[in-house]
């Protein structure tokens, strides 16, 4: 461990390992790094502060580190897998607890987690960060003190002044440079023109929060509920159960209709799309592990297997994509903006009118996220509403170590 002697303004030094910041959090349990104060860093540390003494108050031992360039953590393109491991880390060292960590300033994602007796703690967004003013990533933190606390009574403060996204990041619409660094690599959809550098920069914007009621729609002949997002549900054991039960039941399907149509000929590009999604599906399925990242691949095989039946069922047939916001809503069948951006994105007919209040969640620590936040390959492809062929995306993103 580096030698530690004084936390001006919270500010570690360039590369401060974990032993550092378990030290510092020993002696002042909310680290806030000048780069995390939105410009009023003095401001935002002592209301932190006060929230957390609240939380204590209330039997919740809190830890917030807001600190940028510890080495060694998980890699990824927003920020959250750090920003969890360093969490895990830090509750190893300093106990049972409620930990609010982030390690990447620029991309306003932190992560939560809960051990012991808060292990099935979830907190939840601020309410309206997808309205004009939306708050910054310690406007979220504040926000999670507060309900850890029991005196969430206005979240709307975190929507307005030292809370708010600083001007360069609400302002002005383009990324960050290692945001657009991690998605150089630009995938199209032929179909409406869609750049997915572009998608990928507006959407990480667009966040629906707000609770709706479940609702379910049909795809093909299975019908699929889609929980409602942040619900308790939506990763029990059961719920995932139902979801391997229905990727397993459908994927089984491919496999009597390929054999029963083995001998009928297909040109060389639908049997490739219908071989590759159902190998990879198969795989998927067998490799999804526990945990956060399980239900986005379970998921990610359940369409896998709807890619591989639409294309035996409809060959020469454009291939079949799923709604862009939620891929259990089935077959897109018409495009709509989602960020009043002009950039349109293939969706189900009932995501094409209305508000958009559905979207696929996923877990991020003890948070929900929509799924396009991260920086998985179902977010690069859409679950195959942006690509051609999801299989071979997938496949290398798992010969690079991962799908989730």
């Amino acid at each position: 461990m580096s030698a530690v002697t004084a936390f001006p303004d919270d500010d570690l030094g360039p590369a401060p390992d974990v032993d550092d910041v378990v030290a510092a959090l020993r002696e002042d349990p909310v680290l806030v790094h000048p780069l995390f104060g939105n410009g009023a860093r003095d401001a935002v540390d002592a209301a932190l502060t006060a929230r957390a003494e609240a939380a204590r108050a209330e039997g919740v031992p809190v830890y917030v580190a807001l600190v940028p360039g510890v080495p060694g953590l998980a890699e990824g393109d927003y920020g959250s897998e750090a920003a969890e491991e360093l969490a895990i880390l830090l509750s190893r060292q300093l106990g049972d607890g409620y930990y609010l960590t982030a390690t990447e300033p620029h991309s306003n994602v932190s992560a939560s987690l809960g051990t012991g007796e808060w292990a099935q703690t979830y907190l939840d967004y601020v309410p309206g960060q997808g309205d004009g003013g939306r708050s910054s990533l310690v406007g979220d933190v504040a926000w999670s003190l507060d309900q850890l606390a029991g005196t969430e009574d206005d979240p709307g403060q975190y929507v307005t002044g030292m809370w708010q996204r600083p001007d360069w990041d609400v302002g002005d619409d383009g990324p960050s440079d290692a945001f657009t660094a991690s998605f150089v690599p630009a995938l199209a959809f032929v179909a409406v023109g869609i750049g997915v550098t572009l998608l990928l920069r507006n959407v990480a914007r667009w966040r629906e929060t707000a609770p709706v009621a479940a609702r379910t729609q049909r795809s093909g002949d299975v019908a699929v509920a889609s929980p409602t997002p942040g619900g308790a549900g939506v990763d029990s054991p059961d719920g995932l159960r139902a979801l391997e039960q229905t990727a397993r039941r459908e994927l089984d399907a491919v496999g009597r209709r390929r054999a029963e149509r083995a001998g009928r000929p297909l040109d060389a590009t639908t049997r490739t799309r219908v071989d590759g999604s159902y190998a990879t599906a198969q795989a998927v399925l067998d490799s999804a592990s526990p945990g956060r990242t399980r239900r986005a691949d379970l998921v990610g095989a359940l369409v896998l297997a709807r890619v591989a039946a639409a294309a035996l069922d409809e060959p020469g047939r454009a291939p079949y994509r799923p709604c862009f916001v939620n891929p259990l809503h089935g077959r897109a069948e018409r495009t709509r903006e989602v960020t009043g951006s002009g950039v349109e994105v293939p969706v189900c007919r009932a995501c094409a009118v209305g508000a958009i209040t559905d979207p696929l969640t996923v877990r991020h620590g003890l948070r929900r996220r929509p799924y396009y936040e991260t920086g998985s390959v179902w977010a690069r492809t859409g679950y195959g509403a942006l690509v051609d062929d999801l299989w071979s995306e997938v496949g290398r993103a798992r010969a690079g170590g991962g799908t989730s």
